[in-house]
């Protein structure tokens, strides 16, 4: 199991539903609970996208939110649109690691 202190160390992106995901070197981690539940070589991950998925509400308000993932449902990740920015530095940087993984 991952600590917290652990995943503070790495570049991370945190979602909802307690959901994160974090570049670890050469892999990515998904992360749920505080607990990794995927491990991915960057090398094998599909470039990164950015995708709006609001989720609408019967009662309250609707969630305004991204989906970010790297080609497999399992690297999806749900985070709310005023995140966009730190969205697409994190897709930025794993995109980058999994560039220099292929060459």
């Amino acid at each position: 199991m991952i600590g917290a202190d652990t995943i503070a160390a790495m570049e991370q992106l945190e979602g909802l539903d307690e959901r994160a995901l974090a570049l670890d070197g050469d892999n990515l981690q998904v992360v749920r609970w505080g607990g990794e539940q995927h491990r991915f070589p960057v090398g094998q991950l599909e470039p990164g996208s950015i995708t709006r998925d609001d989720k609408g509400k019967l009662f309250g308000e609707d969630e305004q939110r991204l989906r970010v993932g790297f080609g497999g449902l399992a690297t999806n990740i749900w985070v709310p649109l005023a995140d966009q920015a730190r969205a697409e530095a994190f897709v930025a940087a794993v995109d980058a690691a999994r560039e220099a993984a292929a060459s």
